[in-house]
């Protein structure tokens, strides 16, 4: 039988007691909680969905600190999208997207939780809850940048499920007349779509970065803790950028993607006007 050990007295304890029996010490949760992280871990490792999502569950269900329980509701949410897609269960679909918007209320900045939170929806065809709610967001408060970008990935979104991309094929395989560089300069639906969502994903950072840095230079004395803030935020995501994802994320590397996105929209946007 799975147990934790006492840490006053060393004496085994079942993983639902809260009390030590030979001591009377208080049960640490965090052991409880390492014990069931590490067999979920294990199961996600085996892709074995639904033990990983039980053993997420129990560890959710432990008075753990709130500043990991987003993490952990992301995570159970994920393991249920995928069970829910391999099954046909719209019953688990529907617990998943519950679960991503608890992780969502704790932790906004989790850009992967809003990502897989509008794909479940859209899979399911319920995308127009995502666009109330940013739309919503908006209304209340327009400057609101995240809200903006993941409004307009859910837009398309609908418009993808409204509209499939329609393939050409020649019998069983792909055209590849065309070659690669054709394939990727044909403005089709949903080569425009990658442009845009990455046109905008990559603007609207960019602008604000610009904003962020005028106001830094103008509060010369709280900027550096202004970035240990920002970094704390994204650690609090449960994603360990790394020094990478800090140049990635730096105005000028910010501006350079604008700049690619936007001239790969511009050519797809003049090849679509020549076909019409």
């Amino acid at each position: 039988m799975a147990g934790i050990q006492c840490k006053k007295c060393g004496a085994m304890m079942a993983l639902s007691d809260r009390f030590c029996l030979q001591c009377g010490a208080e049960a640490d949760p965090g052991q409880a909680a390492a014990f069931f992280l590490e067999k979920a871990e294990s199961a996600r490792l085996a892709e074995n969905w639904a033990e990983a999502s039980s053993q997420w569950r129990k560890a959710l269900a432990l008075p753990i600190p709130a500043a990991d329980q987003a993490g952990l509701w992301y995570k159970l949410g994920f393991a249920l999208d995928k069970l829910s897609a391999a099954r046909g269960d719209e019953r688990l679909g529907e617990e998943a997207a519950q679960a991503f918007q608890k992780s969502l209320e704790m932790d906004d900045s989790n850009d992967l939780a809003h990502q897989m939170w509008i794909a479940n929806l859209a899979r399911r065809g319920q995308v127009h809850l995502a666009i109330s709610r940013y739309q919503k967001r908006l209304n209340e408060n327009p400057g609101d940048a995240r809200a903006e970008k993941f409004r307009t990935v859910a837009s398309l979104s609908m418009q993808f499920k409204n509209s499939p991309v329609k393939v050409r094929l020649k019998g069983d395989k792909i055209d590849k007349k065309r070659g690669m560089l054709g394939l990727i300069l044909n403005p089709s639906p949903m080569n425009l779509t990658i442009a845009i969502v990455s046109f905008i994903g990559s603007l609207v950072p960019a602008v604000y970065s610009l904003f962020r840095s005028h106001h830094a230079s103008a509060t010369s004395g709280s900027s550096l803790s202004k970035l240990g803030l920002d970094a704390g935020s994204q650690m609090a995501a449960g994603i360990d950028m790394g020094s990478m994802m800090n140049i990635l994320n730096s105005p000028k590397a910010l501006w350079i993607s604008a700049l690619t996105s936007g001239v790969y929209l511009a050519l797809l946007w003049k090849a679509r006007a020549k076909k019409r």
